[in-house]
């Protein structure tokens, strides 16, 4: 992949980690990202502290099948 410039991305595992870095980074390089993970405060604050705009947070559960479904 040339670039990830408005490419839509999902990230499951995004609150924390190596997910967090990674929204941070592709958010910086214009993707637009779904970003998940099991703590919505957490999500929520990355989510207000991205740059990029068209980014959304989908609290998920990947354990619980309906959490998944939901998502």
């Amino acid at each position: 992949m040339d670039t990830v410039y408005q490419k839509y991305i999902w990230i499951i595992g995004a609150s924390s980690g190596i997910g967090k870095a990674l929204a941070v980074e592709l958010d910086k390089q214009g993707a637009i990202l779904a970003l998940s993970a099991r703590r919505e405060e957490e999500l929520s604050a990355l989510l207000d502290d991205l740059n990029g705009t068209g980014h959304i947070s989908v609290p998920l559960d990947v354990a619980d099948h309906a959490s998944v479904k939901k998502a």
